[in-house]
């Protein structure tokens, strides 16, 4: 396998960035980071040291990472670029997905709520760091390996649903790991959740909420808008999948708590606009 050949899809998104950087004269954050997001090493050559093991066994990839203790079970049928890549997302500082911006760290006394935790990377990360992680995610295809990478862990917990502005359900539309909530009618259909509802069902709060919900974001923060008012948590969320979402989101959670110190970083392959939005 020829690890430094860099895969047409990370090729064509570089090439969009950095398009989209020239048209808008804006870097996305520091220079070192744009170059390390548009010029740098691919993701099989960043992942090479920090996957000690990467077997498919049965209906699951096992990986295991440098320091890290347990197993990580992500379901078979998902490329390792698509895992590799997701690693990069979660492990590395400069990269413009990354969560943990600033003022939006996981510390001890945090708990947290990951919203579409997808292959449970982020969790499996931090779940030592946190105080609990509460992982929503309703793609079947995830569920199964969540459950089974965290079944011993306490501090981690699954809630097989999505997140959004209203309890109920909704249509999932499956698009591999992209899959999203629509108003068309699918052969998947899931529970929706909003945190409002789940913090006062099971009385608990949050201080932190991290968010990737393929243009859900708008939607999940209206169902936790009592909740971020109340207490203000810290928040990291992608504004990548639609362009009026960074504007948009930024507004709302400034409208809910006017002093919350508001971060946005990255260039969007599809807007130009910024990838994420950080809140403390």
């Amino acid at each position: 396998m020829d690890w430094t050949r860099v895969s047409p899809f990370t090729m064509n998104r570089r090439i969009d960035q950095i398009t989209w950087s020239v048209r808008k004269r804006r870097l996305g954050g520091p220079l070192a980071h744009w170059a390390l997001n548009c010029l740098g090493p691919t993701s099989r050559i960043l992942t090479r040291p920090l996957i000690t093991r990467c077997e498919q066994i049965s209906d699951f990839w096992e990986i295991e990472v440098k320091g890290n203790d347990g197993i990580l079970f992500v379901d078979k049928n998902l490329s390792l670029e698509r895992i590799r890549a997701s690693f990069c997302e979660i492990y590395f500082p400069w990269n413009w997905h990354y969560y943990q911006f600033s003022g939006t760290r996981v510390t001890s006394d945090d708990v947290v709520f990951d919203c579409g935790c997808a292959e449970g990377i982020f969790p499996f990360l931090n779940r030592q760091a946190a105080k609990k992680i509460v992982c929503f995610e309703p793609l079947p295809e995830f569920l199964a390996g969540l459950h089974k990478t965290f079944e011993q862990e306490k501090r981690v917990e699954i809630i097989p649903d999505a997140v959004g502005d209203h309890c109920g359900s909704a249509y999932l539309m499956r698009d591999g790991t992209g899959s999203r909530i629509t108003s068309n009618a699918t052969d998947t259909i899931v529970n929706i959740q909003t945190i409002d509802n789940y913090c006062a069902e099971k009385q608990c709060g949050v201080t932190y909420i991290k968010a990737d919900l393929e243009g859900y974001e708008l939607e999940m923060l209206r169902g936790a808008a009592k909740t971020i008012r109340a207490l203000r948590p810290k928040i990291s969320i992608t504004t990548y999948h639609k362009p009026e979402h960074p504007k948009e989101i930024e507004a709302f959670l400034k409208m809910l708590v006017p002093s919350y110190n508001i971060v946005t970083k990255g260039i969007a392959r599809l807007h130009g606009g910024p990838m994420m939005l950080h809140a403390w």
